[in-house]
C-alpha cells in the first residue's frame, strides 16, 4: 500500500499547490473555489509520482483526498494572510517638507522671510483592512457552486491518489496463447 510514500507525495503536492494558489492570487488576483480542482490534481500527482508500483488502494485515495482538501483550506488561509500583509504595506508618500525660503530685498539689504503653511499630516490607513476581493481569513464555501467545485476536487484527488490496477495489469507478463488452463 506504501502509505509512507503516499503521505510524503501528498505533502509535496500540497506544498506545490499552496505555492500555485499564492502565485495565482498575486499575479491574477483570483481566489475562487474552482482552484481546488488544479490543487487536488497537483496533490494527486504528487502521490502518483512517489507511489509508482502497487495496486489500487482505497486507503491511499482517501488519504490523498483528505490531505488535499485540508491543505487547500490551509492554502486559502495563507493566501488571505499574504493579501492582508500586502494591503497593509501600502506605501505612504513621505510628507514634503516646505522650508522657509529667504528672499533678499535689494533696496534695504534686509532679509525677509516668507512663511508657508505647514503641510497636512499624512493620513494613516487602518491596519486591519483586507484586499477588496479577498475572502475572510477563515474561508468557507458560500454558494452551491463552491460545494460542487470542492466535490469535484475531492473526487479528482481520490482517483489520482488511489491509483489504478490497470497499470499493474499492463506490466504483468501475458500468458502464452498456447498455454492450457490447469482446470481444463
Amino acid at each position: 500500500m506504501q502509505l509512507g510514500k503516499a503521505l510524503v507525495g501528498a505533502i509535496i503536492g500540497a506544498a506545490v499547490g499552496i505555492g500555485m494558489l499564492i502565485a495565482v492570487y498575486l499575479t491574477l488576483k483570483i481566489d475562487k473555489f474552482w482552484l481546488a480542482i488544479p490543487f487536488a490534481i497537483i496533490t494527486g500527482l504528487g502521490v502518483r509520482m512517489l507511489v509508482t508500483a502497487g495496486h489500487a488502494s482505497y486507503v491511499r485515495g482517501v488519504l490523498t483526498m483528505l490531505l488535499a482538501m485540508a491543505a487547500y483550506f490551509v492554502g486559502l488561509t495563507v493566501v488571505a494572510k499574504v493579501a492582508t500583509a500586502r494591503a497593509n504595506k501600502v506605501a505612504l508618500k513621505p510628507a514634503i517638507t516646505v522650508e522657509e525660503t529667504a528672499e533678499t530685498d535689494t533696496t534695504d539689504g534686509e532679509t525677509t522671510k516668507e512663511e508657508t503653511p505647514p503641510p497636512a499630516p499624512p493620513v494613516a490607513l487602518p491596519r486591519n483592512t483586507e484586499a477588496p476581493t479577498m475572502r475572510s481569513a477563515a474561508p468557507g464555501p458560500g454558494s452551491p457552486w463552491d460545494i460542487i467545485w470542492l466535490a469535484v476536487a475531492a473526487l479528482a484527488a481520490y482517483e489520482l491518489g488511489r491509483g489504478s490496477s490497470s497499470a499493474m495489469a499492463a506490466t504483468a507478463p501475458a500468458a502464452p496463447a498456447t498455454a492450457v488452463h490447469p482446470d481444463a
